[in-house]
């Protein structure tokens, strides 16, 4: 357990990581990314459910996606190191993960380059998810106020169930939107 310690602490920075492009739109206090995490992670258990997908697995992926982000911060594509992203994602999650038991750490790593590839149901789930927590985030943002509107407007790849989720939340965030005016 003393090893794991490393890991714990590499968690706890991520409620410090503020998601970058919120900042960017001038977002005060926007959410961490831990606060994200565990958003993809409650909205993917839903989709998994509903889809009968492997909800355990699923949640493990939502909770490492970001992991690396306690390391190199929350890249943009505007960002200097975008380029070299995958490259310093990978050693990020390396580092976080080296003073964890074998087994473990290959079970995390495994998992998270998964997520990465996005080609299994699971992988595509927890993207969906990561997605759909941006937008009802973005929604949220736009509520107080602020300009965040482009982040609905972007093409998002939704297929399935996550698709009508999508169709159905927006047109419930835009219903409501409206409402309230």
């Amino acid at each position: 357990m003393e090893r794991a310690i490393d890991f714990i602490k590499a968690i706890v920075k991520l409620k410090a990581v503020e998601r970058s492009g919120w900042k960017k739109r001038g977002v005060r206090a926007p959410e961490s990314v831990a606060d994200h995490s565990c958003g993809t992670a409650t909205i993917a258990m839903l989709i998994s459910d509903l889809g009968n997908q492997d909800t355990e697995k699923v949640l493990r992926m939502a909770l490492l996606h970001d992991l690396q982000e306690s390391i190199v911060g929350d890249l943009t594509k505007d960002s200097l190191e975008y380029s070299n992203k995958k490259r310093l994602e990978e050693e990020a999650v390396r580092e976080i993960l080296k003073p964890l038991p074998n087994t473990i750490r290959d079970c995390y790593i495994n998992i998270w380059r998964e997520y990465c590839e996005g080609n299994t149901p699971e992988a595509r789930v927890v993207k969906y998810a990561d997605k759909l927590d941006m937008l009802a985030q973005a929604e949220e943002y736009q509520r107080q106020g602020y300009n965040v509107e482009d982040f609905w407007k972007e093409k998002y790849e939704f297929q399935g169930k996550s698709k009508k989720i999508y169709q159905t939340l927006r047109a419930l965030f835009l219903q409501h939107r409206n409402s309230t005016r």
